[in-house]
């Protein structure tokens, strides 16, 4: 969530050593204000890939492997097999080709190998796989058969009531939204004793040699309900979250979602370089969306409607924020493409509406999954993560994302029955000094 429009150092010096040079989206040659940034195309004009899915894991009731807790996140390992780590269970699943547990990697507790809740985990080279355990703020690296081979503890980072927001690149570097000015700017731009306002984060890596976190960009963070008198904040209708990823060479993406902005950082110390942009504005639900929202009337049959109406009840005298967020979610796939979910009217449609944002030569398109498919890998064609199953049970779905722009991507994987099939790819290098991938195989 970046409001800023920043003319920094990289883009004024476009190409120069240590920056890069950045392509301009392809397909579109507009350029939008003084700062030559290239504009997001017209969405409505750009083709829509096709979305089929390929497979589903997860069950209502059953044993370990396909019942899951909470899917906290999924990753794609080399040999084409996934590790799942489910928070809730305590446990980090390695599924094979046709949905059969290959093994656990680590195991509850507070020891070596052990995590309190996995909530991040990563593929990185040699067959690894990185975790990071919220409670006990400890990356643990594991080899694919479950054996430990190195962790370390990063200095815990302030949060905002709520698990840590991390990413890792292919390295294994671990990628923190720091809430560490977050109080204090946000005071200053309510500006009174209460009302709607968003303080200031930052993205930070841990630098495992010095032992310190390094600030790679201020972004604005949530947007919330400040009353100073009560003491409290609350979350609202409506509301601006920060929208970022890292890809897989360690460079930050991060969205203003006031309008619709891209923009990436290179490495710490250096500014943002602007990657596309368009002047768009959401505006606030009408009277018919807020007295649906307040009525629960958006809510499954399997969902506590009346627990909810009545907390969303407490809310309903709070102001609204003026407009509403463009996008909620960005994710960079292993490819380099900038995929963007642009946030979904209220009542929630069916289908997201994703943009890509091509990294070399290729033309942006859309594509549009279900609405609560949350894909943790973006390997194309495919995409794979965590979606609402029969009954709102986790699942993990696999979709292959078909390019309207090119006949094939890549020849599809055989697929078992009940589970992903497999034509893992070698992982693709990182930059110096090691080599890794970002979601490998399939």
């Amino acid at each position: 969530m970046r409001r800023r429009s920043i003319v920094s150092a990289c883009l004024l010096v476009w190409g120069a050593s240590g920056c890069g040079t950045e392509r301009p989206i392809a397909g579109s040659d507009a350029v939008e204000g003084a700062e030559g940034c290239p504009l997001v195309p017209d969405l409505d004009s750009l083709p829509v890939a096709s979305v089929a899915l390929e497979f589903e894991i997860g069950t209502v009731d059953g044993d370990s492997v396909s019942t899951f807790g909470r899917i906290t996140d999924v990753a794609l390992l080399s040999d084409g097999s996934l590790a799942v780590a489910d928070g809730m269970r305590r446990q980090i699943l390695r599924i094979g080709p046709t949905g059969e547990l290959l093994n656990r990697i680590g195991r509850p507790g507070d020891g070596p190998g052990e995590y309190r809740y996995p909530w991040a985990i990563e593929a990185l080279a040699d067959d690894r796989v990185a975790v990071f355990d919220p409670v006990l703020w400890r990356i643990s690296t594991f080899a694919m058969d479950g054996t430990l081979v190195g962790e370390d503890f990063p200095d815990p980072e302030p949060e905002f009531g709520q698990n840590p927001e991390v990413r890792f690149d292919a390295r294994g570097r671990l990628f923190n939204l720091s809430f560490s000015s977050y109080q204090e700017s946000l005071i200053e731009d309510v500006g009174g004793r209460r009302g709607l306002g968003r303080g200031t984060v930052s993205v930070n890596r841990w630098d495992a040699v010095e032992r310190t976190w390094l600030r790679y960009v201020d972004t604005p963070g949530p947007e919330v309900y400040l009353d100073l008198e009560s003491g409290t904040i609350v979350d609202v209708l409506g509301s601006k979250k920060t929208v970022w990823d890292v890809d897989a060479e360690g460079q930050v993406v991060f969205v203003d979602n006031q309008g619709l902005t891209v923009q990436r950082v290179r490495d710490a110390g250096l500014g943002p370089t602007c990657l596309g942009s368009r002047s768009t504005v959401v505006e606030r639900l009408g009277p018919e969306a807020e007295k649906s929202y307040y009525g629960a009337a958006d809510l499954s049959p399997e969902t506590p409607s009346d627990l909810v109406r009545q907390t969303r009840a407490t809310r309903r005298n709070i102001p609204l924020p003026s407009t509403l967020p463009t996008a909620d979610l960005i994710v960079v796939d292993t490819e380099g493409h900038i995929w963007i979910r642009l946030a979904p009217p209220y009542p929630r449609p069916t289908r997201a509406r994703w943009l890509r944002l091509p990294a070399r030569d290729a033309a942006p398109v859309t594509a549009e999954p279900p609405i609560y498919f949350r894909p943790e890998v973006i390997d194309p064609p495919r995409w794979i993560g965590s979606d609402r199953g029969a009954f709102d049970i986790p699942v993990i779905r696999g979709f292959v994302v078909s390019d309207p722009e090119r006949v094939a991507l890549r020849a599809p994987a055989a697929i078992g029955p009940g589970g992903p099939g497999s034509t893992a790819r070698r992982p693709r290098a990182a930059p110096a000094p090691a080599q890794a991938n970002h979601g490998h195989g399939w």
